[in-house]
């Protein structure tokens, strides 16, 4: 394989550029997607939390039948 020159050493500024874009994340687009990642998480621990609570009632059913 060829061995590929760094980018940064092209353009010395991207790199100080890169971390400026990075500290200025306040766009609506980027609260839009933080919004989104939020949301998948509370979906993801709702559905855990609904599937613990199904395997718990099913446990205590099959107590009562013994």
């Amino acid at each position: 394989m060829y061995a590929l020159p760094s980018i940064f050493h092209d353009y010395p500024t991207l790199y100080d550029e890169m971390k400026e874009a990075l500290s200025r994340r306040n766009t609506y687009a980027h609260r839009v997607y933080r919004c989104k990642q939020i949301a998948k998480l509370y979906m993801r621990t709702h559905e855990k939390q609904k599937i613990e609570k199904i395997i718990k009632l099913k446990n205590q059913k099959s107590k009562f039948k013994r």
